[in-house]
């Protein structure tokens, strides 16, 4: 196993309130636009906005924050996606049915281009470097039920191909990768994991 440690926090939430600034004054945040329909995840990649809503990977033109527009569309899934993440001209979905990985190399005309089903609950995904790092609540293999991390090989975003995977007995339902360990959010706490080999999980 290559778990490394364990964090808990008894630190207190702590808001900070809004400073108002000469432009605007005495203003408090608000809602300047809203868009329609279940938005799981997103992502932002200047000047688009990337959103996991509903089945689907939706595009926003967000050149005015204010007023952005959908720009493209492509539905994926007959179930909400849960999480969107973005490499290069690549987006990367997650959900109850697997994994999704889109050419969004024209922003009006995202095309799948590949999907594994290998990993099921998946909620949430970070990729770097041609890895997939997903919080899964039903990983691939045996015995059934097993719930943690799974790392895909998205070198070829066309076969997306399973490199790893670790039981952590307990759902994930955050994670963050740097310098080769990730970071997973689970019910106890955080714990950080080795996955610079994911072969050797």
């Amino acid at each position: 196993a290559k778990l490394t440690a364990t964090a808990t926090s008894t630190v207190p939430l702590v808001l900070e309130s809004v400073v108002a600034t000469s432009l605007q004054p005495n203003v408090l945040p608000s809602v300047v636009t809203q868009i329609g329909g279940l938005v799981m995840g997103l992502a932002g990649k200047l000047p688009y906005l990337y959103l996991a809503q509903g089945p689907s990977l939706t595009i926003l033109d967000a050149t005015n924050p204010v007023q952005p527009k959908q720009v493209g569309q492509v539905i994926l899934a007959d179930a909400t996606v849960y999480d969107v993440a973005i490499e290069g001209d690549m987006a990367y979905l997650v959900g109850p049915s697997g994994l999704w990985t889109v050419d969004i190399s024209d922003p009006s005309a995202p095309q799948q281009i590949g999907y594994t089903g290998q990993i099921s609950n998946a909620i949430a995904l970070v990729v770097e470097n041609g890895k997939a790092y997903i919080a899964a609540h039903l990983l691939p293999g045996s015995p059934p039920g097993r719930t943690g991390l799974a790392i895909v090989d998205v070198t070829d975003p066309a076969v997306p191909t399973i490199a790893g995977t670790l039981d952590l007995a307990q759902d994930v339902y955050a994670v963050a990768v740097r310098n080769g360990l990730a970071y997973l959010g689970v019910p106890g706490g955080m714990q950080v994991v080795d996955v610079s080999n994911p072969a050797e999980l």
